[in-house]
């Protein structure tokens, strides 16, 4: 019998080797999939500068007599604001002794193939990047972005915006969720300024939905809700109610809303969400135009195995924060 037969090495613990279970960690991805930073690109700098200009501000003109002199129009205050795009790099190793004598997984016999070790922790990095993405939406939503040193910085302060926080008063059964909705709408119409719109979706964190939708002024507007009974069927289906779509956020310990909050987003308005993607700090991506990922890979000396690396250099913006209504339980 050959001397590195998988069935007597114990580099490989396996308790069974009729089944294998590929244990699939889930990873929140639910802002990517809903449309709101469809609006991204690559750019060749890793700098971006956006220019800030002050809404128009309306005023009812004066009569005057004929031939007097008109009311002068202020002009628009601008500025520009200046983002540095983060840098999001994860580094692995594949040895030459980790996958010596190493049966492939999945299987009964044969040894495991460098090339699908290589693949499996470059898909496991690359599963690492896409939740830390994830997790860069989800503070834009709540008007936080990463600077380039990894810092969060509160875009409300930056821009000189003020954040709206209505108080749902999901603890007091007498509320009127419809007159608390409308506050709602009000808010993101006046803070878009005339922009337009194609409706609003409330993301709510666990302990808020939970206690939006067993609400006692939610009752008949569920019963009558066209989809009530597949509501039944699954507790946590999003749903239609006064004018604004609620959906619960699915995060994880890393991703989430917090805890009794919901964030009141308007869907539909133009480059709202940015993102933009800087080259990766390799020669052969200068001054080019940035990716979403990348990786390489070189061998180690003495070719003892290979050195791995992904990444990522994402700028992802909230251009008007103060759109975003924050929602409270109580």
């Amino acid at each position: 019998m050959s001397t590195n037969d998988p069935f007597k090495n114990n580099a490989f613990k396996s308790t069974s080797l009729t089944e294998s279970i590929n244990e699939l960690v889930y990873i929140p991805r639910q802002f990517e999939a809903s449309g709101l930073f469809s609006n991204q690109n690559g750019m060749t700098t890793t700098t971006a500068m956006i220019e800030m200009s002050g809404k128009n501000s309306l005023v009812v003109l004066p009569v005057l007599p004929r031939g007097g002199v008109g009311t002068p129009v202020n002009a628009k205050k601008r500025r520009m604001e200046t983002f540095s795009v983060p840098h999001i790099p994860q580094t692995a190793q594949v040895l030459a002794d980790e996958v010596q004598d190493v049966r492939e997984f999945g299987q009964e016999s044969g040894l495991a193939n460098v090339q699908s070790v290589i693949n499996e922790r470059q898909m496991t990095m690359l599963e690492n990047i896409n939740k830390t993405l994830e997790k860069h939406r989800l503070e834009a939503v709540l008007g936080n972005y990463y600077d380039l040193n990894g810092t969060k910085v509160n875009l409300f302060t930056q821009f000189g915006f003020t954040q709206v926080t209505v108080n749902m008063a999901l603890t007091t059964a007498a509320t009127k969720l419809r007159t608390k909705a409308q506050a709602i709408v009000k808010q993101v119409e006046a803070a878009l300024d005339g922009r337009s719109y194609s409706g609003i979706t409330a993301y709510c964190s666990d302990s808020f939905f939970d206690k939006y939708i067993v609400h006692t002024d939610n009752e008949k507007t569920l019963i009558n809700y066209e989809a009530a009974q597949t509501l039944r069927q699954d507790p946590f289906m999003p749903f239609f109610a006064h004018g604004i779509f609620w959906i619960r956020y699915r995060g994880d310990s890393d991703v989430t809303i917090p805890a009794g909050e919901a964030y009141a987003v308007p869907t539909g308005v133009s480059s709202l969400f940015v993102v933009r993607f800087a080259p990766a700090d390799y020669l052969e991506a200068v001054n080019t135009t940035g990716l979403p990922y990348y990786s390489s890979s070189e061998l180690l000396p003495h070719n003892k195995g290979v050195d791995l690396e992904a990444q990522s250099n994402p700028l992802t913006i909230n251009t008007q924060p103060d759109a975003i209504v924050k929602l409270t339980e109580s």
